[in-house]
Formats: structure tokens, sequence, C-alpha cells
């Protein structure tokens, strides 16, 4: 069964037993999910008949993150195989240098998209703050923090693998994009 197709309640279960998977880098991705649905929400909120000089915007901003939560539940499973093959490939000495190098590339690459990612969507939804529907801009703001806490989350599950430095670089850079949007979030703006 895929992240998606699991509840919530059933998922946090799976997450709090001593178990490998899913871990921290699931629980970022789904983390991420959440934060891209209610960022979805706030753009549907700004659509209709009063928000008519933004709708086109708005709409499709609303259909970006809403694939966006899809796409994160998605990298939850990724991230569950990858680390499973990782766990895997640390007890087995007949592997070959080339296939347990692969194998640590793709635990680097899941949590290195999925930070991309929310420090992506994240910035969107800063530059969306100004348009968004006042009556429903403290979601907007919730959903850059939840993505926020997301990238940071999945930067954990990067670092623990080891990243070559130019992987570091960019989710240095990935991180300030998210600070960025947050900024925009504070008590005093």
């Amino acid at each position: 069964m895929t992240t998606a197709q699991t509840t919530l309640d059933a998922f946090c279960l799976d997450l709090g037993r001593r178990q490998p998977t899913p871990g921290g880098g699931a629980a970022a991705a789904a983390a991420a999910a959440v934060g891209a649905a209610l960022g979805a929400m706030a753009a549907a909120y700004t659509t209709g008949r009063k928000w008519a000089d933004r709708e086109a915007e708005t709409t499709a901003l609303a259909t970006d993150l809403r694939q966006a939560a899809a796409a994160m539940l998605a990298r939850a499973d990724a991230d569950t195989r990858a680390y499973a093959a990782l766990t895997r490939s640390w007890r087995d000495d007949t592997l070959p240098p080339e296939e347990r190098a692969a194998i640590a590339d793709t635990a680097r690459a899941v949590p290195a998209g999925l930070l991309a990612d929310c420090a992506a969507h994240a910035a969107a939804l800063q530059r969306f703050l100004p348009r968004c529907n006042p009556r429903i801009v403290s979601d907007a703001r919730a959903a850059i923090h939840l993505l926020a806490g997301a990238g940071r989350a999945a930067l954990q599950t990067l670092l623990v693998n080891d990243p070559p430095a130019a992987m570091r670089d960019q989710a240095r850079c990935d991180c300030d994009a998210l600070a960025a949007a947050e900024a925009d979030c504070a008590l005093d703006s």
C-alpha cells in the first residue's frame, strides 16, 4: 500500500514503530504534502467573481500545489524504498562498488529533490501572499511554514547520507529560500 492509500492514523502508527521505514524522509514528504495541499486550498479560495483579476494565476497555483502534494506523497514511498535499499547495501558484501554508489546516490537524491520542491513551492506561496484572499492568508502562511519545516526535515535525511559538496551547496540555497519565504510570515509582517 502506498503512502497516499494509507490513513494518516496508520502512517503515524508505522512511523512510531521500531523499524527503519517509514522514517524521517517519508515523514518530511508527508508533511510537505500537507503543506502543499493547504497552499492549494488558500489559492482555491482566491478565485471567483471577487478575485476575477487574479483567478487564472490562483487557479494555476492551486492546480500546481495539488499536483505537488500528490508527488510529495509519492516521494514518501520513494524515500522508504531508497532507505530500505541502502540498509540492505550495508549488509551485502557482494555488491559491486558501482551498485553500492548508485544506491547511496538515490538515498541522497530523494530528500534533495524534496527539499528543492519545498523551497520552490514555499517561494511560490510567498509571491502569492500579497494577492491572497485576506480571510485565508493565515492558511497560505501555515502552508509556507509546513513546507519550510518539511524541507528542513528533508535536509536532515540528506545530510545523514553524506552528500557531495555541490549537493550541500544546493541544499544551502534551498534552505535560504525557505527562510526568505518564512520571513514574510513573521509576527510583525
